[in-house]
């Protein structure tokens, strides 16, 4: 019957009537929702047993009024908002059936309950982890119930005095344990506001760890001009909120660690507050504040590097530094050419100095008094001024080094810059620099020449040769220029007797570089012509001729020009003689 293993039981001899007649049997005391099984043979007078007829039957619940009685010595174990309860079984006039755990908040009372079915007979404990609410008070009941439906009284005391299996309980407070945050922070120390151009931003992260299975949220304010960007509130200013994720285990179970972050905006200048916040579905909540905070961020410089050489190797490895006096602090970047250059990190001050260098040390630009802002971006449009330096060659006309020249460099202005001579070997002038002032491209030199007296006879000096200085090292070569050539030739004649005069001497004389200079002599021929070999420009001819007495000085009237020059005739006085063509 029912479960258990089929028992023969004789029940009742029922004595048979006329054939063809209906015999009927009543079996009571059943229990319900228990399957029977029934057996009836026929017996004749010897005592012979006919094969068995088989029939089953289940019965109902029937109609059981008794309830169980309540558990016994119910107990409860609060911890935290976890609860457990513990009990002695029911007992019932027919078997329970399992358990009901009723769950009220004692103020709302038994009709807002929640029941836990327990489909257990030998059920004696019941736990729910982390579902009451904060500074409650709850009400348990535990009542068992049995195969018919009846169930243990609710409250009171049954028919036999026992009371009802009710505790009562109040939670505590909701508790936050440890919370903390976290920001990139710059090597100085303070808040990264990030580079203003990255569409990622850096963010604010918080972790808060209190009871499990809560609402937690955190609550961020900052400061400056732009921190509405990540908030369509306009009215929300500087203030977001984020609701923080609860940590779980494998099992979905949580942890009581929440975690969540929010960006910082674009232009804040300072972290002001943090503010958690741990709550349940009654609205009960906590509190707690960040510790160190308001927070300052680091300021950022955007240099915009120009010049109208940007290819420069002057720009390639360049160092922009930024330093502040007041601080004693700074940063330093490497630049590559023009283009915008970010240095972060800053702490705030007024006094910052950029300096703009060549690999070689060069200052290419400098910017005074730069004020950096918490958090904010300053812009500085700094001209890189390219250096220029020179080097000087002279050289001859076929090309070969012209040794001994002095070279004499001077500013546009008038303003002495550097003087040396040039090399016998290279031509290269070795010049001393009386003024260190960096040169820069596009500054315009003057180059003087002053020969020396071997080159000054085929070769001129120059006053001044204007040169403007292109990017980087610029090398001059500069070829002497030559004096131009003319040929003196013509005829000496005595001026009494207007004969030739042969076998006197004709010297040539001409200013060179300042100082009259012998250029060459001759001694005329059988028909007193002769023949020099001079520079244009002015002459001076000296004619002696020791047999007749005669020493006597011809100035040209006119300066000889380049190519042939015949001589013009000069009257003397008595012995004194004349040139004609």
């Amino acid at each position: 019957m029912g479960g258990e293993p089929p028992e023969e039981i004789l029940i009742d001899n029922i004595t048979p009537g006329e054939p063809g007649e209906e015999v009927a049997w009543l079996d009571s005391g059943l229990t319900a929702r228990t399957e029977y099984t029934y057996e009836v043979w026929a017996v004749d007078g010897a005592g012979n047993e006919g094969i068995p007829a088989e029939v089953k039957a289940t019965t109902t619940a029937g109609q059981d009024p008794v309830p169980p009685t309540p558990p016994r010595n119910l107990s409860v174990f609060l911890s935290g908002f976890s609860v457990t309860l513990t009990w002695e079984p029911a007992s019932d006039n027919i078997g329970v059936a399992g358990y009901k755990v009723y769950r009220w908040v004692k103020e709302d009372g038994p009709s807002a309950a929640v029941v836990t079915v327990i489909e257990d007979p030998d059920a004696i404990s019941f736990s729910e982890p982390d579902v009451l609410d904060a500074s409650t008070t709850y009400v348990y009941a535990v009542v068992a119930y049995d195969a018919a439906g009846n169930e243990s009284i609710l409250e009171g005391e049954d028919p036999e005095g026992i009371p009802a299996a009710v505790v009562e309980i109040t939670t505590r407070a909701l508790m936050i344990t440890t919370f903390q945050w976290s920001a990139p922070r710059v090597e100085c120390g303070l808040l990264d506001p990030g580079n203003p151009l990255d569409d990622e931003r850096p963010a604010v992260s918080v972790t808060v760890v209190g009871d499990a299975s809560r609402s937690a949220k955190a609550t961020v304010v900052f400061a400056g001009v732009y921190v509405n960007l990540l908030d369509e509130d306009p009215d929300n200013d500087g203030i977001y909120e984020v609701d923080l994720v609860e940590d779980t285990s494998n099992e979905g179970v949580g942890l009581g660690i929440y975690r969540g972050s929010i960006p910082i905006p674009r232009g804040t200048t300072r972290l002001v507050s943090i503010t958690y916040q741990l709550s349940d579905n009654r609205g009960h909540s906590v509190e707690a504040k960040a510790r160190g905070v308001p927070e300052e961020f680091a300021g950022i410089v955007e240099v915009e590097v120009s010049s109208d050489y940007p290819d420069a190797d002057a720009l390639k490895d360049a160092e922009i530094k930024l330093w502040s006096e007041s601080l004693g602090t700074g940063i330093k970047v490497t630049v590559n050419g023009t283009g915008t250059y970010f240095l972060s990190g800053l702490p705030p001050a007024t006094d910052y100095e950029l300096t703009l260098k060549s690999k070689k040390n060069e200052v290419l630009a400098e910017w005074p008094d730069i004020s950096v802002g918490s958090g904010l971006t300053s812009r500085v449009v700094v001209d890189a001024a390219i250096p220029a330096t020179f080097d000087i060659y002279v050289v001859k006309k076929d090309g070969q080094p012209a040794g001994g020249v002095t070279v004499t460099v001077t500013r546009e202005n008038g303003g002495l810059l550097a003087q040396g001579m040039t090399s016998g070997q290279t031509g290269l002038a070795s010049l001393r620099y009386s003024d260190n002032t960096l040169l820069t491209t596009g500054t315009a030199i003057v180059v003087s020449l002053v020969l020396p007296s071997y080159f000054a006879i085929e070769y001129t000096g120059i006053a001044g040769k204007r040169i403007v200085l292109g990017p980087g090292t610029n090398s001059i070569t500069i070829e002497l220029p030559t004096r131009g050539r003319a040929s003196l030739y013509g005829k000496a004649k005595s001026a009494q007797t207007q004969t030739p005069l042969t076998e006197a001497t004709i010297t040539a004389y001409q200013v060179i570089e300042g100082r009259e200079t012998l250029i060459e002599w001759t001694r005329t021929g059988s028909s007193g012509d002769y023949s020099l070999n001079l520079y244009e420009g002015p002459v001076r001819l000296v004619i002696t001729h020791s047999t007749l007495g005669i020493s006597e000085e011809i100035r040209l009237d006119n300066p000889l020009e380049p190519g042939e020059n015949r001589s013009a005739t000069s009257a003397s006085r008595y012995r004194k003689p004349s040139l004609s063509s």
